[in-house]
This record gives structure tokens, sequence and C-alpha cells, in this order.
């Protein structure tokens, strides 16, 4: 037979000599996709503005909230809607009335919750025609 391995010499995190039954540290993970802030404010991430009743508009829900600004950025950067009423929804079309082209947008939504906690969500809306 085989002479048996020498042991290692293994300590635990405190320099201590680690015991054979101690157990591994627990390993925490941090989900990027976890919801931290409990507020209900949702952005939908498409819409369709095609006339056919399904998602033409950008409909942005919020829990009770006192205020909120609503901002929607093209892909260079320039506003192209904006407003503090989230009955107000976005349509599609751009300032001057033109029709916006199919591709992604940036909507940036800051809600003040009726405890005044400020509540901020971002979220790229891919614009199908």
């Amino acid at each position: 037979t085989p002479p048996a391995p020498a042991p290692m010499d293994q300590h635990s995190d405190q320099g201590e000599p680690a015991s054979a039954t101690s157990a591994p540290p627990e390993r925490v993970f941090y989900d990027p996709f976890e919801e931290t802030d409990p507020f209900v404010l949702f952005i939908p991430n498409v819409m369709t503005p095609n006339g056919d009743g399904v998602n033409d508009k950008l409909v942005i829900t919020a829990g009770e909230h006192l205020k909120a600004l609503v901002r929607i950025f093209a892909k260079n950067g320039s506003l192209i809607f904006q407003t503090t009423d989230l009955s107000q929804q976005w349509d599609g079309l751009l300032p001057n009335g033109n029709i916006a082209e199919e591709g992604y947008y940036n909507c940036i939504v800051q809600v003040t919750d009726r405890e005044g906690r400020p509540h901020l969500r971002t979220e790229v809306i891919r614009l199908y025609r």
C-alpha cells in the first residue's frame, strides 16, 4: 500500500487551524435582477404603435404617488417625450408629430411616493412598427 499523503496545513479565516468538522463558509450571491425596492413602478420594454389597440401606447404603472416625471430619449440622446402625468402615455410620435422609427429608446421614470421617498427606474424600450 502506498503511504498516506501528508496532511495539509489548513487555517480558518481567523488564522486558527481548521477543524475537520468545520463547514465551508456560506456563499452569498448577489442577484442583479432581484427587486430591492418594493414600490410598484413598471415600465414596459416593448411597444407597437400600429393602431391595433394592443401596446399602441407606453403605459407606465406606479403605486400611489405624489409626483412623477417620465422622460424618453432617442438613440442620439435627444429628449422626445416628457410628462409629469402618468396618464399621458407616449404614442410613438416625435415632438414634431412625425412617427418615431422602429428601434430602441431609453425611458427614465422618477416617482415620489406618498411618504416622500424618491424612486427611479430606467428601461430600454423596443419600438416595433
